[in-house]
């Protein structure tokens, strides 16, 4: 059994398509790694300040920050040292923006700007700040915890496009698993082996979830080691409550940034399962890989095509499939879409459930199908 799952894996790794989507995977991943950390990399000084303030996350913390965020900019105004590309403190003003009563008009920072002008210094007290209770998070037994969530918000995105490029790398190499023998009409020959019809299906199967399952690690891997390069892992501990950047200010569960980013991997990797189990079920019905590579990457998209006829019956359908539980928003709003109830967990794990089911399923039916094929 081994021997042929080995044979298996190496058939697929050692094809001119696996060469070069492999190629394209990789150029796919640069791209997306420089959109979402290179474009938008986080200088130093952001992070030096949400390290400074680190720790529970009350109303005198705010202050504290705000007033910080507020001496540190007019002293380097009336200096002329201030430049927007080295001193950008998007930290606290993310904070700012969401607890400043009069950030729509901006008139804080018009009061700031005379300040300068003046020669003055403007202090929090001077201006007029939202409590923490205003934005109506949730309470814990601890209070929540801020730190750096910028960085984090770059990981949440890349991981969310990565995903699409392991699905599209992943149908590509599975499509001709058993397509790609009844293509060169190998499958007659195969199926009147000793192993054809038991340990040889079973090595196939298994096959797909190891090239599934290893791209979706090495993929993911890889994307947190050009995070930690980037940004490093400061604030994994940090509230998501607090990530200022998702504004998800009101999710009822005491999570953290790394915890969220486990349980997205995890709710992706179920999603995969379930698109890798049917694009092997429709390689076992097709006689040719091509239509199994076009109608598995069509079934992965056609939920984002459901939003466009706005039917609550298809936003339902769509709200079960893996395309559209990628991200880390429509994660942390599983709750609010309402697949059994308005739970966080409950939701989730349902939904994780229906991954999984549908990849075992289709595994089965898949041996079941071969195992009973005919030779012509």
């Amino acid at each position: 059994m081994f021997n042929i799952y080995k044979f298996e894996i190496k058939k697929i790794l050692k094809t001119k398509l696996f060469i070069g989507s492999f190629v394209i995977f990789l150029l796919a991943l640069t791209g997306i790694y420089f959109l979402s950390f290179e474009v938008s990399r986080l200088n130093d000084n952001a992070q030096q300040v949400a390290k400074s303030h680190e720790g529970d996350f009350t109303d005198e913390k705010l202050n504290q920050i705000i007033d910080d965020y507020m001496v540190k900019f007019q002293d380097e105004r009336k200096a002329g040292t201030y430049k927007i590309e080295n001193n950008m403190d998007v930290y606290t003003w993310f904070i700012f923006d969401n607890f400043d009563k009069n950030s729509r008009d901006r008139s804080s920072y018009v009061k700031i700007d005379e300040a300068v002008k003046s020669g003055k210094t403007l202090r929090v007290t001077d201006i007029d700040l939202k409590k923490i209770s205003d934005l109506n998070f949730p309470k814990f037994n601890k209070p929540l915890y801020t730190s750096s969530y910028y960085g984090w918000y770059d990981l949440y995105n890349a991981t969310s496009m990565v995903i699409m490029a392991i699905v599209i790398f992943t149908i590509i190499l599975l499509a001709g698993i058993f397509a790609g023998d009844t293509e060169k009409n190998i499958n007659q020959i195969l199926l009147t082996t000793k192993y054809g019809r038991s340990k040889l299906i079973s090595a196939k199967i298994l096959a797909g979830f190891t090239i599934t399952s290893g791209i979706f690690i090495l993929a993911n891997l890889l994307t947190y080691a050009v995070f930690l390069y980037y940004s490093s892992s400061l604030g994994w501990n940090t509230s998501i409550q607090l990530n200022f950047m998702l504004e998800v200010f009101t999710f009822p569960v005491e999570l953290n940034q790394f915890q969220v980013y486990i349980l997205l991997l995890l709710l992706q990797f179920t999603g995969l399962l379930a698109i890798s189990g049917i694009t092997l079920l429709l390689s076992s019905l097709s006689k040719a890989s091509f239509p199994v590579l076009a109608i598995s990457v069509g079934l992965y998209l056609l939920p984002l095509i459901f939003e466009k006829f706005n039917k609550p019956f298809l936003t339902k359908i769509g709200n079960l499939s893996p395309v559209k539980n990628q991200s880390v928003l429509e994660l942390l709003n599983i709750q609010d879409r309402v697949f059994i109830s308005n739970n966080f967990q409950t939701n989730l794990l349902f939904l994780m459930l229906i991954f999984i089911s549908v990849a075992l399923f289709s595994n089965i039916f898949v041996y079941q199908k071969e195992k009973h094929s005919y030779i012509k």
